[in-house]
């Protein structure tokens, strides 16, 4: 029979030990670029203690699902309300109007518990600009609750049919199945293995197997103490190698999950018979106290780091850290505890208060909303900030707004973008075949043709320019819209194919993945796009050129330290590569002639983003006004080039 164990300051002092590295791996301490394994590890420990609750419960005939979910809000909803708050508030000084519309979706999804589907959906955890958001880390809660959702009702059903020592054997089946999964899908879609449940379940199941099966009365020695000893220091070093030595290009959630995770478990199981020095070294006041408010730890120092740490000196690291246990300690002392204790808030007024909360909750965002359209606090800003910091905050929020310099019409020089070809345009279009000799260039494609079609007006200086850009519209896609617009489109390229000197036809290279990067090129998308080329029938006379780097940036706040550290990690630019190579060799073998934008720009993070002090793009895949021109000279003045311009 499982027996109810006392309070165990062990468990307490390895949710310490495990919630450091986590925090020096979002400082960006390379020494623990594998702390982010801290968290399988406070899973494991998750599993172990909700099992210890509910099987309890279960043998004592006094379970309620009713009283656990309560029980579970009034441990999690607290803290992470007044986190949510405490982010809120900081996000109104520094964050620019249009990015609360995203941080509101993650407030929402991290407080309904679902933000790891979100974050799956829509940024890369390792990544150092496309992981902005200050409630990033809420992903592990989500994982952790929708688990705890399940875990009861899942138990209460077996136990209608087989008895408590049975359940074992479908928790080894789960274990087994989750870690195969895991291991697979990380290999080939690593955002999903990382954020998303099913490849997350294997390590909490673990923790749930560790309270059936008590290993421990195995070992009954004389040497039972000095036995532990060896394991402990053992599953501490492994512990030790897996912050060290893993990194975010390691093949995680995997096989190799188990070396720190199994390592939790034979600490869990032999801290307690260990001999009494290495117990009480283990489980000292700092240790144990450091567990006690790990929670309010993990939930704060993401928000602290994306807020206020701008350097790594000894200096700001020893303000961060005084700040951030200050802060755990308040949320613990006097959120989370009087928040558990019955006795403090019953049931009933613990509802009312959370109603509140969550009502005023969105009466903040409400009201934040409204407050930050065009504001931006520089008084503030120009307090904490270098000269440097404030100046590319400045433009960053110039280019973020800035009016690309094109009309729809452009009378005087013939520079003519459209995306219907209605009336008014076909009427200045004709104007300018009798006044340029009929012959003129042609633009096609989304809004990544219209980067290329302004900079090429720039760069070249040529007359007469046509572009055909239906902005988020691609020849493959088949709503209705599109379809019409690029049938449309293949008309007027038919009817004028005499005088068309080049069709340039470009889009989008990441559209040509199935989900964000993630998942494998789209191969049907791209023989539909080759099909309408071909379908053009203008031979030669056609060029593709390459798809252009996707930084997926989000200019904001963070991002200015990063990009002025030259610390930059363009997370599309590998995989908008890859569809470089796979369309230049499709290109060959349909015979459309291919011109690589990645090769022509030699694109390099660290200094192209950023470069002479300018900014090269103005969102996370559209080039500023300054880049036009810096890429547009790579491009169009290379050699590669010129039999585009002067044939």
């Amino acid at each position: 029979m499982i027996s109810k164990n006392s309070y165990q300051p062990e468990i307490d002092a390895l949710r310490f030990i495990s919630v450091l590295p986590v925090i020096f791996f979002h400082l960006d301490f390379s020494v623990f670029k594998g702390g982010f394994l801290g968290v399988d590890i406070f899973f494991v420990i998750s599993g172990y203690l909700i099992s210890k609750i509910i099987i309890n419960d279960l043998i004592k005939k006094k379970f309620s699902l009713k009283k656990f979910y309560l029980r579970r809000a009034r441990r999690i909803l607290p803290a992470l309300l007044v986190t949510i708050l405490f982010t809120l508030i900081l996000s109104f000084i520094f964050f620019f109007p249009e990015e609360h519309n995203y941080l509101y979706k993650t407030v929402i999804s991290s407080f309904f518990f679902f933000s790891n589907f979100f974050f799956f959906k829509t940024t890369d955890y390792f990544n150092d600009l496309s992981s902005q958001s200050p409630l990033l880390h809420t992903w592990s809660l989500s994982v952790e609750e929708q688990f705890y959702i399940l875990y009861p009702i899942f138990l209460i059903l077996l136990l209608r049919k087989f008895k408590i020592q049975e359940l074992k054997f479908f928790f080894i089946i789960i274990f087994f199945i989750s870690l195969f999964l895991a291991s697979y899908f990380s290999i080939n879609h690593k955002d999903g293995s990382f954020f998303l449940t099913p490849f997350r379940i294997f390590e909490i199941v673990l923790g749930c197997l560790l309270y059936f099966y008590n290993f421990i009365q195995k070992i009954n020695t004389k040497n039972k103490n000095f036995v532990c000893n060896i394991i402990c220091i053992c599953s501490l070093l492994l512990i030790l190698f897996s912050f060290i030595f893993f990194s975010k290009n390691s093949l995680l959630p995997s096989y190799l999950t188990l070396i720190p995770i199994l390592s939790t478990c034979f600490l869990i199981i032999n801290l307690k018979y260990c001999s009494p020095f290495f117990y009480n070294f283990f489980t000292n006041k700092f240790f144990v106290f450091g567990g006690k408010i790990s929670y309010s730890l993990y939930l704060i120092h993401f928000p602290l780091i994306i807020f206020f740490v701008y350097d790594k000196s000894l200096l700001n690291i020893f303000f961060f850290f005084s700040i951030l246990i200050f802060l755990s300690f308040l949320s613990w002392k006097f959120v989370e505890n009087p928040m558990r204790n019955k006795n403090y808030i019953n049931d009933k007024y613990f509802t009312k208060i959370l109603s509140i909360s969550v009502l005023f909750l969105f009466i903040l965002m409400f009201l934040i909303n409204i407050g930050s359209k065009n504001r931006i606090n520089y008084k503030f800003l120009s307090l904490i900030n270098s000269d440097k910091e404030n100046n590319l905050y400045l433009q960053i929020n110039q280019v973020k707004n800035e009016t690309l310099r094109i009309q729809s019409i452009n009378f005087n020089e013939c520079i003519i973008s459209t995306i219907d070809l209605n009336k008014k345009f076909l009427k200045e279009f004709n104007k300018c075949k009798k006044n340029y000799d009929q012959k003129f260039y042609l633009f096609l494609g989304d809004s990544h043709a219209l980067d290329l079609f302004l900079s090429f007006k720039e760069v070249t200086k040529k007359k007469f320019i046509v572009g055909l850009l239906p902005q988020g519209c691609r020849p493959a896609l088949e709503f209705d819209k599109c379809k019409s617009k690029y049938e449309a489109y293949k008309n007027f390229i038919n009817m004028e194919k005499e005088n068309i000197k080049y069709v340039f036809f470009t889009q989008s290279g990441s559209k040509f993945l199935r989900d964000l990067a993630i998942l494998p090129i789209e191969k049907k998308v791209v023989n539909k796009t080759f099909e309408y080329l071909d379908s053009l029938n203008l031979g030669d006379k056609l060029l593709w050129i390459g798809p252009n780097i996707e930084p997926n940036i989000t200019l904001n706040y963070k991002a200015i330290r990063i990009i002025l550290n030259k610390k930059i990690d363009l997370y599309e630019n590998k995989f908008v590569k890859d569809v470089d190579k796979y369309l230049l060799k499709k290109s060959y073998l349909n015979n459309i002639n291919y011109l690589s934008r990645i090769s022509l720009m030699e694109y390099d993070s660290k200094n192209n983003f950023f470069y002479n002090g300018n900014l090269t793009y103005r969102d996370n895949d559209h080039w500023s006004e300054f880049g036009l021109n810096y890429f547009g000279k790579k491009i169009f003045l290379d050699k590669k080039f010129e039999r585009y311009l002067y044939e």
